[in-house]
């Protein structure tokens, strides 16, 4: 299981977000086990449009990163801290799931005393 701080500060700076893509650094800066983020890290590609480019922390257009995509890091949390990710999962957009998880993990904090 993840320390349990490093979930709490994840929730707190981006845990109803379901959209971003983040640099792996970010979450290991939380204190995440590097060997959890490279689960979640993976090659995204821009595909040119306005929604679907990859703008990096500077502004600038780029053609592709490593990254983590938020909402697969939230799944990836809540299962291993054993939070309820029903209510997520029946929800369609990601940041009605996002939300949905923020929810059920902090939930689950409580329930571990954390």
């Amino acid at each position: 299981m993840q320390d349990l701080k490093a979930v709490r500060k994840f929730v707190e700076a981006a845990g109803c977000d379901g959209h971003t893509l983040f640099y792996p650094k970010f979450f290991t800066d939380m204190g995440f086990d590097s060997e959890f983020v490279n689960k979640f890290t993976h090659e995204h590609e821009s595909d040119g449009t306005a929604k679907g480019s990859i703008v990096s922390n500077s502004g600038k257009r780029i053609s592709k990163v490593a990254g983590v995509y938020v909402l697969d890091f939230a799944y990836g949390v809540a299962y291993d801290i054993g939070a309820d990710t029903g209510p997520a999962n029946r929800k369609m957009g990601r940041g009605f799931q996002a939300q949905e998880l923020a929810v059920a993990i902090l939930k689950k904090l409580e329930e571990l005393g954390a």
